[in-house]
């Protein structure tokens, strides 16, 4: 090999091992060829915790998820993605702290895989401060006053976290992609040199692991833009809702009820869960009617409302059994016989049973692990003070569950 190409093959090699994600290369029965440093930086610790060897793959993951293993074996095709960041748990050492951590697995031909590992420990952390945050938010979902400086605080934290996301988006132009793809030309173009340097057929098995690197990577970076471009959005909905907030603690609205279209209060709730449905591939199905009468109402809650029910029936997918027609529906009609206006929230999620149902709206009650037990019950507080009536019934376990709430027009 000239020196030339020596100097290129170890450019490679370093970034391959500089990558900031874990690599693996491993045959059909888990046996490790090829690992980047950040790859024995995460799997090393659970090699000497676990005592299982890292020698091979399948053996150590077997020890924290077998259904990794499951996956692996159960996939048939000679190539294709068979997960893609899936996550697991694994307690280190004497902490009762798990560290996260994701994986993508790949079958790059009938007997070569890859493996990419990420620590996502801190981005656990930081999803469930949120979610702290938005169940603590909802205690105060019925209260009409909040503090100028709280929301004044919430703001500024809004516009800096949409900076940061403006930021994001323009980060994720990864023009190392584009040096990656010419090297893997160059690769391509000089087989022949490579086979002599490496051995008969290496070189082409190199060409073929970069090409799968690539499209990873490239897969990853659209995906990544893709989510900074919804938290754009759905931090300005956000902002929307904060500046609507602020008139009544300033005094501009002075808590006065105005005329409101409740197709615009689900328009905006459904643009601010927008991203949910998608990160969880489930169907939504509107069902609303035009030009329905409209009520005199709080937007703000009213719409914290419909957030909170859309909020209880996209997580009611986390604990139900697999399914893939995932669904919600979603519908606004109208009865002028009765004067009033209709609005049912339905999906086909874990469900409750009869007992659990009956004490939903009390304060307290809740049939999430980590929940508050005053989400529904401040709904049930927003409609009431609006004349209007909720009611929430399922047929049981794993038949899902339907919200109907009616106002007087």
């Amino acid at each position: 090999m000239s020196s030339h190409y020596e100097i290129e093959y170890s450019e490679l090699l370093d970034f391959l091992n500089q990558c900031p994600i874990g690599l693996i290369k491993a045959n059909a029965k888990g046996e490790i060829e090829l690992m980047n440093g950040i790859g024995s930086q995460i799997l090393f610790p659970l090699s000497i915790y676990s005592g299982v060897s890292l020698a091979n793959i399948k053996d150590l993951l077997k020890y924290f998820d077998a259904s990794i293993v499951e996956m692996v074996d159960s996939f048939k095709a000679f190539y294709g993605n068979i997960c893609d960041e899936y996550r697991f748990q694994a307690a280190i050492g004497h902490s009762a702290h798990a560290n996260s951590f994701s994986i993508t697995i790949n079958r790059i031909s009938e007997n070569t895989y890859q493996y990419t590992f990420r620590d996502v420990s801190a981005l656990v952390e930081k999803e469930n401060e949120l979610k702290h945050l938005i169940e603590a938010s909802a205690m105060q979902a019925g209260k009409l006053e909040i503090s100028t400086g709280l929301l004044h605080d919430i703001g500024n934290a809004v516009t800096a976290f949409g900076t940061e996301v403006v930021n994001l988006k323009n980060a994720l132009e990864w023009r190392e992609l584009n040096d990656l793809t010419k090297l893997i030309k160059m690769f391509e173009s000089n087989l022949n040199s490579l086979d002599l340097a490496l051995g008969q057929g290496k070189g082409s098995d190199l060409s073929k692991f970069l090409e799968a690197v690539n499209k990873s990577l490239t897969k990853k970076n659209q995906r990544l833009q893709e989510g900074a471009e919804r938290l754009y959005e759905n931090t300005s909905h956000i902002q929307d809702v904060l500046n609507i907030q602020r008139q009544y603690v300033e005094g501009k609205a002075k808590a006065v009820r105005e005329s409101l279209s409740l197709q615009t209060v689900i328009e905006d709730a459904l643009a601010i869960q927008g991203g949910s449905f998608a990160k969880r591939n489930i169907k939504l199905e509107k069902r609303i009617s035009r030009n329905t009468p409209p009520i005199k109402g709080d937007k703000t809650h009213l719409i914290q409302v419909v957030i909170n029910i859309l909020k209880n029936s996209i997580e009611a997918f986390d604990g139900a059994v697999s399914r893939e027609d995932k669904l919600i529906e979603i519908s606004l009609r109208q009865d002028e016989a009765k004067r009033l206006l209709f609005v049912e929230i339905a999906d086909n999620g874990v469900g409750f049973s009869q007992e659990i149902g009956r004490g939903l709206f009390q304060k307290g009650q809740t049939t999430k692990q980590a929940g508050t037990g005053f989400g529904l019950y401040n709904c049930e507080q927003i409609v009431s003070s609006h004349h209007g009536e909720i009611s929430i019934i399922s047929e049981g376990l794993n038949k899902g569950a339907r919200v109907m709430m009616k106002f007087p027009f």
